[in-house]
């Protein structure tokens, strides 16, 4: 049968630690006391830990996968 998709190569990554606060003044205040002053973050609650000191680092949901789909085949896609 012919092929009606063909993938190859398809990764999916997500850049951890690079969404925002919401507002450029938070986000400031955060990157000056976090990066600049080497201090815990400002906003969070009293007894909260800190886990988005992983700025930079990279979570593959997908990596590299390749597939083809024939003429005819059921495919279900999943969220």
């Amino acid at each position: 049968m012919p092929i009606v998709i063909s993938v190859e190569n398809l990764s999916k990554v997500y850049r951890l630690g690079q969404i925002g606060t919401g507002t450029l003044t938070n986000d400031l205040r955060v990157w000056w006391t976090t990066k600049v002053r080497g201090r815990p973050n400002p906003l969070l609650k009293i007894g909260q830990t800190d886990h988005g000191n992983r700025a930079g680092e990279e979570l593959y949901a997908l990596r590299e996968v390749s597939f083809t789909v024939e003429r005819g085949a059921d495919v279900g896609v999943m969220e």
